[in-house]
């Protein structure tokens, strides 16, 4: 019973200040304030509060636990009076049962309780041993090698607790406080970098759910505090044997959010090997959301006559509701976005001496002097001709750079007799071949049947036309009519020559330009090896390209250098919103939600209507439990196959199991089997199961259900056997699950 004057505060305190929401800030930013001035939190509380009894000032993570069980006392319609949270020595009762400290060989003694499992209850004893995981191993050697494989594969800490570790009732977050303390205590002498490096083990493997927004936000708060004050964390950047805050703080956005495990949800891919609860002080709502055997449909019927009435016995409709549907597992489809990597690039040079894609315009143009087909010195000497034998030398030195081929277009200005210029092209087009052909000759380089492909164009009015456009000759606009009016080019000519006044101008500054060869050089660079991208990537990625990061990815297999790589591309190139998709894509699989969506978010605003991040963000809030917004999402993300299965989620938890099932076709998953079987097809759903590469404990499970619904009590045995050795903790959902009422003795549940 607690003491009469501790008591009596949280009642002064309710009379003082009565908005719960407040007390709970209050006392938190003034523990925070205590810890960095060193002061009293008695002395820091605002003037208006009751006097702190000395009891409270021990523990201020206690206090808050009051505080949140006055708070749920309320949410519940109840009286906050007699509200009392768990006890801490009854939490470390359970953290020593859980843990077996025979297992733990911390570096110095740690006290013994007297407070063990056994001496609980049987009521409440059996309660958390459903919610817990199959207990240790009760060996009482310690395995140094098997420990230290433990730690290494992430199984365990050095302080020796079994990871990852769990609360599906967070309540303020008791439990992990009480860890933070042991963890600290086994470090007190350890290494300082040993001691941050176990401590960042420890914060990255927390799961702590909570449906309630006011305990998640103050249970990240409590544990942020707790390890300040236990010397874990720093207040600000990293220090000697400390984490820094805001390291910490992203740590418990990522372990603590807020959920209903009652309902299914968990947003966690890694299964708990230690799960610690509050199960008596659990909500009272809490005590039949989700829970098969907690709810019953009757049918009551009084009699009435005169002023006498007589109750008839209630008549049993139900016991319990069928939560097959909640099976349902969140197996969402995540969506990368493809990188446009061709190891093998086509270019050619253009006007500047740069490289662009084919079809750009042509570095090389060789002019000639009137009815001459022959290629000057001069002509040799230009930038364009510079480019192309700097061209030549790069291929003939690097075998990454080939030659693919020449096309050479000749002209001839629109001026003589048509078939002389005709040949006349044709002349050009071969001078400019044999100029070529030489200076590939000189660089020692040898060229392929078919390397040369000429084209004579005969005269050019096309260009004569543009030129003439573009010039300021008196008469051009009625020398551009002519050309609209005639198509016979000797006409033309001939109307031209007697309309324009200075025939010599259109000599002097449009006929030269056009009589002329335009070489276009085509090469391809070979890009990296796989290799190579692999170095460049892990190491210098800022040296490749978009593509060439992206792809890189791909030739990982491990995801958390692949989420490097990706995420060296999004810094790099923060504007193609591809690295940040799939960084965001890498995270999911990592586990961590959060920093996936802030990737994904990146990603759209860059790209609003990209299909892959519309898709990914609609997963992520479908996964929240906000099925409207991600079906939403899924519209507009459009089609394709993770869209699809994702839609087909979305329809099982509306209860559309057609719609779930056309989603979904083309794969084989336990979800698909959970439709079918709910749409009535459980001979289909079997087969589904049976063909899946799916050894969960819930397909097992599923299994069970479908030989069930068939009349397989044999099949309803060995599925259920199988679902159990896999997953321990699904035996008391197989006990009340009304699908198995016909076969309960078989089961011997």
């Amino acid at each position: 019973m607690m003491q009469n004057g501790v008591s009596g505060w949280y009642a002064r305190l309710d009379r003082c200040l009565a908005d719960r929401n407040k007390q709970i800030d209050i006392w938190l930013s003034t523990w925070e304030q205590s810890l960095k001035s060193f002061q009293p939190i008695a002395a820091l509380l605002p003037e208006d509060w009751p006097t702190l009894p000395a009891n409270l000032l021990t523990d201020p993570g206690h206090v808050l636990d009051h505080l949140l069980a006055r708070h749920d006392a309320e949410s519940d319609g109840r009286s906050p009076r007699g509200a009392h949270p768990t006890p801490p020595r009854l939490a470390d009762a359970v953290i020593a049962s859980e843990m077996r400290e025979t297992l733990i060989n911390p570096k110095k003694p740690v006290q013994q309780s007297n407070f063990l499992m056994s001496n609980l209850p049987p009521g409440f004893r059996q309660h958390v041993e459903q919610l817990n995981l199959p207990v240790a191993s009760q060996e009482n050697e310690v395995d140094n090698e098997a420990e230290a494989a433990a730690v290494e594969e992430g199984r365990r800490t050095l302080s020796g607790i079994p990871l990852p570790v769990a609360d599906t009732a967070t309540g303020g977050g008791l439990f992990h406080a009480r860890l933070i303390r042991r963890h600290a205590d086994a470090h007190d002498e350890a290494d300082d970098e040993i001691k941050k490096e176990d401590t960042r083990r420890f914060f990255s493997n927390i799961q702590l759910l909570d449906i309630d927004p006011l305990v998640v936000q103050s249970t990240k708060a409590r544990l942020l505090l707790e390890s300040i004050r236990h010397e874990l964390v720093s207040f600000g950047p990293e220090t000697p044997g400390k984490i820094s805050r805001k390291e910490m703080e992203a740590l418990l956005d990522e372990g603590v959010q807020q959920g209903d495990a009652l309902q299914g949800e968990w947003p966690w891919s890694q299964q708990p090997r230690l799960v610690l609860t509050n199960p008596p002080w659990l909500r009272i709502k809490d005590r039949f959301r989700g829970m098969e055997d907690g709810s019953r449909l009757e049918l009551r019927l009084r009699g009435l006559k005169g002023d006498k009435a007589v109750d008839f016995d209630p008549y049993v409709l139900c016991n319990g509701v069928i939560t097959t549907p909640n099976l349902v597992q969140p197996d969402d489809k995540f969506a990368m976005t493809p990188d446009r990597f061709q190891r093998t690039m086509s270019y050619e040079l253009v006007e500047d001496n740069t490289t662009e894609a084919t079809n750009a315009k042509n570095a090389v143009s060789i002019s000639y002097a009137y009815n001459s087909s022959r290629v000057t010195t001069a002509e040799t000497r230009t930038d364009g001709w510079k480019a192309m034998k700097e061209l030549f030398v790069l291929a003939a030195s690097a075998d990454s750079v080939s030659l693919t081929g020449v096309t050479i277009e000749a002209y001839a200005s629109p001026e003589g007799e048509i078939t002389l210029n005709e040949d006349l092209a044709t002349n050009r087009a071969e001078s400019a071949q044999n100029a070529l052909m030489k200076e590939l000759k000189r660089k020692k380089i040898e060229t392929a049947d078919g390397f040369y492909t000429l084209m004579a164009k005969g005269e050019d009015w096309n260009g004569f036309k543009e030129l003439m456009n573009a010039s300021d000759i008196a008469d051009k606009d009625l020398i551009l009519r002519v050309l609209e009016m005639y198509t016979d080019k000797t006409k033309r000519e001939e109307e031209i020559r007697n309309i324009a006044k200075t025939y010599s101008e259109i000599e002097d500054q449009i006929l030269p330009s056009l009589r002329r060869s335009e070489i276009a050089i085509a090469y391809t660079v070979e890009g990296y090896t796989n290799e190579e991208l692999i170095t460049y990537a892990s190491s210098t990625p800022a040296t490749l390209t978009v593509e060439e990061l992206l792809f890189s990815a791909t030739l990982f297999d491990d995801v958390n250098m692949k989420y490097t790589i990706y995420a060296a591309c999004a810094d790099t190139y923060s504007s193609d919103p591809r690295g940040h998709n799939n960084a965001g894509v890498c995270l999911m699989e990592m586990g961590r939600r959060n920093q996936a969506e802030e990737a994904f978010n990146s990603a759209r605003s860059l790209d609003p209507n990209n299909q892959a991040v519309l898709n990914n963000l609609g997963a992520i809030t479908r996964q929240k439990g906000k099925t409207d917004e991600a079906a939403a999402l899924f519209e507009k993300a459009g089609s394709g196959p993770e869209v699809s299965y994702n839609k087909g989620l979305v329809a099982i938890t509306q209860g559309n199991y057609g719609a779930a099932i056309s989603n979904m076709s083309g794969t084989t998953t336990a979800n698909l089997a959970l439709a079918k079987l709910l749409n009535g097809d459980a001979s289909g759903a079997k087969t589904t199961l049976e063909n899946a590469n799916d050894d969960s404990a819930v397909s097992s499970y599923l299994l069970a259900i479908c030989s069930a619904r068939l009349g397989d009590g044999e099949g309803v045995k060995r599925n259920i056997t199988d679902a159990l050795t896999k997953d321990g903790t699904l035996r008391e959902k197989a006990k009340s699950d009304l699908e198995f009422q016909n076969f309960r003795s078989e089961l011997g549940l």
